[in-house]
């Protein structure tokens, strides 16, 4: 299986500890995150360390399921999970305040599932997941600045 990692962050005008919730709360993801079909069996809302639940994702025409593990939640500056299923990838997010705006920085590193990596080339698929990866970024920026 191939690896490949996509690094983006976003200034956003809101408090960390508002980003930080709203992230947790996976009723909220939908509104924000490209591709994501649903999510399903949220062991807990807000999540915590050790929560998991069930995800339907769209990479790139191919649908994939899995499973996302809360590993570390640090309120509010750093949240770590991983997902299992048909991709496998770990997630990191960092949150550095500056008064009243904050920097968020997620680092994703993530296999490429072989019918994928079938489908498309590598860098071609790299560059939609950045895109995915801004996208989200930014309408969390949205969402949570218009609140």
């Amino acid at each position: 299986m191939e690896h490949a990692t996509v690094k983006e962050h976003i200034d956003i005008d809101t408090p960390a500890a508002e980003i930080f919730d709203f992230i947790l709360d996976t009723r909220k993801t939908p509104l924000v995150f490209p591709d994501l079909v649903e999510i399903t069996n949220a062991s807990d809302y807000p999540l915590k360390q050790g929560s998991t639940f069930d995800f339907i994702f769209q990479m790139s025409g191919v649908m994939l399921k899995g499973t996302w593990h809360a590993l570390r939640v640090d309120s509010p500056h750093r949240y770590e999970g991983k997902t299992t299923g048909d991709v496998e990838s770990t997630w990191h997010y960092n949150f550095e305040s500056h008064g009243h705006s904050t920097t968020v920085s997620l680092e994703i590193d993530y296999g490429i599932p072989k019918n994928v990596s079938e489908k498309m080339k590598m860098m071609a698929l790299v560059a939609i997941n950045r895109r995915v990866a801004q996208t989200y970024l930014q309408n969390l920026k949205t969402i949570l600045e218009v609140e």
